[in-house]
């Protein structure tokens, strides 16, 4: 769901305690709550163990038992990104993503990676000013700290996976 109509102030607070709101790549904007419930799905379970919207086809795959076809009508599937989160939900394993794996997004023309406990991200216009930042997301979800300056080699290497993501997915970035 999306509150951007109601403007930046209400987005954000209606967001909180995460920076900015929907729409854009901060964490008010990318990270919400997900209920999942069902057969073979650990009752009564909660983790923080991070997990993105790509994970969610794999998910039902794997509970379905179907497995992805690598063709379809003769063509060639590109292939699928994300991980099963199986293994999460029935509990026997505490996190999907290891500390050495890449996961990013963009959104109007803002940009995030992970990997492990730390996200770069820059806002573009109009809610932010295209500066990369980076932040320890586990001791700080709302991106209160800029870290880039302090770590500056991590800043450029979540930059260089991001490139790496965009030119891998074809990200094709507005004016």
């Amino acid at each position: 769901m999306s509150h951007y109509a109601y403007g930046m102030g209400w987005g954000s607070a209606s967001a909180g305690p995460f920076d900015l709101f929907k729409m854009t790549v901060d964490e008010g904007g990318i990270r919400g709550p997900l209920l999942i419930a069902g057969p073979g799905i650990q009752a009564s379970q909660q983790t923080t163990a991070f997990a993105y919207v790509w994970d969610l086809m794999p998910t039902l795959l794997d509970f379905a038992g179907v497995q992805r076809p690598d063709t379809f009508n003769g063509n060639q599937l590109v292939e699928m990104r994300g991980k099963s989160l199986k293994p999460l939900l029935e509990g026997s394993k505490a996190r999907i993503y290891n500390s050495n794996e890449y996961v990013g997004g963009e959104m109007q023309n803002g940009k995030w990676m992970r990997q492990g406990d730390y996200k770069a991200v820059t806002v573009a216009p109009p809610y932010g000013d295209s500066v990369w930042r980076l932040f320890n997301v586990i001791i700080d979800p709302s991106e209160t700290k800029d870290l880039a300056k302090e770590q500056p080699a991590k800043l450029t290497e979540l930059k260089q996976a991001w490139d790496l993501y965009a030119a891998e997915v074809g990200v094709i970035l507005t004016k």
